[in-house]
């Protein structure tokens, strides 16, 4: 039997959309905002910025938002990084993902001495150019507070020269082990668009990431945000950005950050930050949660294998119960993802421009649907869902475009309604393995 419903509101299950997938791959800073909340004190409001501060820059990390290609810094083998000048750097351009550096799990919280907000903000001023000022100024060691609150070690603040005015920050943190794959990595553009970024695994084990994008990622004007991302052999991630014309949001207008990409590098790679790498805390890794997966990885192997022949992939991203690409088979770009769950309970269309639904022989609940794209481009949304009898559940959802957030690159989609509905009701679904995640 089917139904077709239009015009009624559907509500948004979290796995749907590409900022749901940025938001997936944050546990970090979950997992940082899970501890105990003090009781009020006279300085709530100053500490509470701060740690708002580092817990979004942790996001940042984990998120491993992208960067462009990283200039050599080393010299005879050796980084030297002395006070940084005002030269420029060299733009990003193209997006390479080489495989990740191997590197270490992260152990216990290390027997090193204690380094103060103070000093973190010491060693940051001293790689920045001579002559600028400063406003706005935060920090945080690697002690814990007060209250026995920890995160990243951070130094921040609003540097203005004759060049123009930038907010800029470092933090320095361990991700947790499982995050370290998502640490110094460019994100899909299905999910972040507008941005260039290349990565660069050294035989050293470092891994570094450099980014030029926007404050507001789904837009490609805008104030301009610049970023690079270490992770470091010893497991240590460092992380510096900037914004272009004064602090995060201060201005809508596109100018340069007073700070290059080589600039950003050499901070983020400078043995200045030894003491502090050595010291600031490590993840508990005894409170992360077990859980089972479907196998991203296998996820990804189905749907290249269920395109149409003659299609070419790019982007490739997976991750627990998710997969997604760009794939293009000659008349433009489309962005595709599957996600598989258990447990899932069928529900009836809703928050849908137009929206089919059917039940299979087998009992499958099968939902057709064009979605209202959210992301503020012209792109076109459609979907496709198939409920198990044993609550399986496969969403494949397809973009006329390389992102929703993105100009539509063709007029029909990639895939028919009923090819997307035979995609999401495709048996190999159901052979996708369970695995552990985190």
């Amino acid at each position: 039997m089917s139904r077709t419903t239009r015009n009624a509101p559907r509500p948004d299950d979290g796995h749907d959309s590409p900022e749901a997938d940025l938001e997936a791959l944050m546990p970090g800073a979950l997992r940082a905002a899970s501890d105990d909340f003090p009781s009020a004190s006279p300085d709530l409001a100053a500490r509470a910025e701060v740690r708002g501060r580092r817990l979004r820059r942790t996001r940042n990390l984990r998120a491993a938002i992208a960067i462009g290609a990283l200039a050599t810094v080393a010299i005879g083998g050796t980084v030297a990084v002395a006070r940084l000048g005002d030269g420029a750097g060299a733009s990003a351009s193209g997006r390479q993902v080489p495989a990740p550096a191997a590197v270490p799990t992260a152990g216990s919280t290390p027997e090193a001495p204690e380094v103060s907000a103070d000093e973190v903000m010491r060693i940051f001023k001293s790689m920045l150019p001579e002559g600028g000022s400063y406003t706005e100024e935060r920090s945080a060691g690697t002690a814990p507070d007060a209250r026995g609150m920890t995160g990243p070690a951070y130094a921040g603040l609003v540097y203005k020269n004759a060049r123009g005015t930038s907010a800029v920050g470092v933090d320095i943190s361990v991700p947790y082990p499982t995050n370290l794959s998502s640490t110094a990595a460019c994100m899909p553009e299905q999910v972040r668009p507008h941005e260039d970024c290349t990565v660069e695994a050294r035989p050293d084990g470092t891994k570094i990431a450099r980014i030029k994008g926007f404050t507001y990622p789904n837009s490609d004007t805008g104030q301009k945000w610049w970023r690079v991302s270490v992770l470091r052999a010893d497991g240590v991630a460092v992380a510096v950005e900037t914004y272009g014309g004064g602090g995060e949001k201060a201005t809508t207008k596109s100018v340069d950050p007073v700070f290059t990409l080589d600039q950003l590098s050499a901070i983020a790679l400078s043995p200045a930050w030894d003491p502090v790498a050595a010291a600031v805390p490590r993840p508990d890794t005894g409170k992360e949660r077990t859980r089972k997966d479907y196998n991203g990885e296998a996820i990804l192997g189905a749907l290249k294998a269920l395109l149409p022949a003659g299609t070419t992939v790019s982007s490739p991203f997976a991750q627990g119960g998710y997969a997604t690409v760009v794939a293009d088979d000659g008349k433009g770009k489309s962005a595709i993802g599957v996600n598989v769950q258990a447990g899932a309970t069928p529900t009836p269309c809703r928050d849908t421009v137009a929206c089919t639904d059917s039940t299979l022989p087998d009992g499958t609940k099968v939902q057709v649907a064009e979605v209202a794209n959210d992301k503020d481009g012209n792109a076109k949304v459609y979907t496709a869902e198939a409920i198990r009898p044993d609550g399986r559940r496969v969403v494949v959802r397809l973009v006329n475009a390389n992102s929703e957030a993105a100009k539509a690159t063709r007029t029909t989609p990639l895939l028919t309604l009923d090819q997307l509905k035979a995609l999401a009701t495709d048996p190999r679904w159901d052979t996708i393995p369970l695995t552990d995640a985190r």
